[in-house]
Formats: structure tokens, C-alpha cells, sequence
């Protein structure tokens, strides 16, 4: 009954049923007990209908809701997954082999020791790809701390089906 009662409609009809039996006594009138629960027994009753009736579009909704957000958990846990193997993959690879624009002849270069300036070249481009991962990954970090953060929200928010079954039906 407390979660009906919850319900505003509910409460008003409640509250307005009391004043009119109150107004009624200080009034002298009788009103016998069935005139004044009439009112209250109709509106627990259209309440109660309410609820049958929304109950299976929330739970459409909420389970809509929960396939969305795994959707969103498996997106975001195989992006973790891919930022952790290309990280992985980055640390393996040797400095002057960062570069995916270096040639095998510039490779070469680097190995046989010749050229300084192809040297420089490979370090200045080592160095500016390291920084560009850096701040991608400080940005894909915070992302994915609002992200969480959105969906924990979201997911706090929703109705679960225990709650369906607390409300008394009958």
C-alpha cells in the first residue's frame, strides 16, 4: 500500500476522501463509511489498471534499454581491448621502426649507420608520433570517462523487473 500511496493520484483522492468526511462530521451530517471509501477504492482502482497496462511497455523498454547498453559495454571493452593491443604492439617495435611512412631503404639507412639527416629525420618522426599518441590517448581516456559515466546514469536510472514484482497486484 506504501507504493501506492506514493502515487499523487492516489494520495489526492485519499486526502480528498478524508476532507469530505471531515467536512461532513463538523457538519452534522452522517455519511455512512461505503459513501466515503467509494472515491478512495476507485482511484487505487484506476491506478492499479494504469500500472497493468504500462507494465509491459516498461519492461520492453527497459530490456531495449539493457540490449542498448551491452551493445555500448562490447563497443567500448573491444575499443579498451584495441588501445591496449596497439599499445602493446608500440612498445615491441623498435624506436626507428615507429614510423609507418619510413621506407626499407631509409630502414636500411638507419641500420648501416650512414645517413645523419635520415637519422634525425626518423627520430623528429618518432618523436612527434609519440606525442600524437599521447594526446590521443589522454583524449580516448577522458571519452571513455564521460562515456561510463553517462551509461552508469543511465543504468542507475532504470526500473529493474524486481521492482515490477514489488508492487502489490491484486
Amino acid at each position: 500500500m506504501t507504493a501506492l500511496l506514493r502515487n499523487g493520484r492516489l494520495e489526492k483522492g485519499l486526502m480528498m476522501s478524508c476532507k469530505w468526511m471531515m467536512s461532513c462530521v463538523r457538519q452534522g451530517q452522517q455519511a455512512t463509511l461505503r459513501e466515503v471509501q467509494l472515491p478512495g477504492e476507485q482511484t487505487v482502482a484506476d491506478t492499479l489498471a494504469a500500472n497493468e497496462r504500462l507494465q509491459p511497455d516498461m519492461k520492453k523498454a527497459n530490456e531495449a534499454y539493457r540490449q542498448q547498453l551491452s551493445q555500448q559495454h562490447q563497443r567500448l571493452t573491444s575499443d579498451i581491448d584495441r588501445e591496449r593491443s596497439l599499445r602493446e604492439q608500440s612498445r615491441r617495435r623498435p624506436r626507428w621502426a615507429s614510423s609507418n611512412t619510413t621506407s626499407t631503404d631509409t630502414r636500411g639507412c638507419w641500420c648501416e649507420g650512414g645517413d645523419t639527416q635520415t637519422a634525425e629525420h626518423i627520430a623528429h618522426t618518432g618523436a612527434s608520433e609519440r606525442v600524437s599518441i599521447d594526446a590521443l590517448q589522454a583524449d580516448m581516456r577522458q571519452l571513455r570517462s564521460i562515456h561510463i559515466d553517462s551509461l552508469t546514469e543511465i543504468f542507475d536510472g532504470l526500473t529493474t523487473a524486481d521492482q515490477f514484482t514489488a508492487l502489490p497486484y491484486s
